[in-house]
């Protein structure tokens, strides 16, 4: 009779709808200005245990000006070897499976490869069960990436030279909202 307590969505795959979720970074340069750039292509999915894997598309960050695109996939991302970045982690299998409207606050570890090196990165997320079919998640507060973590600073320092900039901030947050629906 146990068996009969599982509701369907114990057994459901989550896939990312990218027209409804967003990736974002911050960069600062010259000590005072910041700029919002964005990734436009990233996919990601829950698997009905509560793993969570996604991949980011580096040759498509945009960040509204051309030709700092065309810089950063070729003097710091490198694209020609490392075209994305990738990310694990884990959510609570159980928030899959909560009660519709809930939305719970986790303290979780993200795990970022980028540039060949992989670093655990501390993430604070929000997770909502918004229907039977729709998972909300995202950041309560920015995740933290230093591009020294991921052999990007010697990238960054080429592009402060050749943008002619006193600074660029090598620590950029991250944040994102993630609409993921049921398979």
């Amino acid at each position: 009779m146990a068996p009969l307590l599982w509701s369907s969505a114990a057994f459901a795959q989550w896939t990312l709808e990218p027209a409804s979720s967003s990736l974002a970074f911050t960069s600062v340069k010259n000590q005072t200005i910041a700029e919002h750039h964005s990734a436009k292509q990233f996919t990601a999915s829950v698997s009905d245990a509560g793993a969570l894997t996604g991949s980011v598309d580096l040759t498509q960050l945009d960040t509204n000006i051309e030709v700092r695109d065309e810089r950063l996939r070729t003097m710091l991302f490198e694209t020609e070897q490392f075209s994305s970045a990738t990310i694990t982690g884990n959510i609570d299998p159980a928030l899959l499976t909560a009660k519709t409207g809930s939305v719970t606050t986790i303290e979780t570890t993200l795990n970022l490869t980028l540039h060949g090196k992989t670093q655990s990165l501390p993430a604070k997320l929000s997770v909502a069960r918004l229907d039977e079919s729709q998972l909300l998640v995202s950041t309560l507060t920015p995740i933290m990436v230093n591009a020294a973590d991921f052999a990007l600073a010697e990238g960054v320092e080429k592009l402060r030279e050749v943008a002619g900039l006193s600074s660029i901030a090598v620590s950029v947050p991250v944040t994102g909202v993630w609409l993921f629906q049921k398979d």
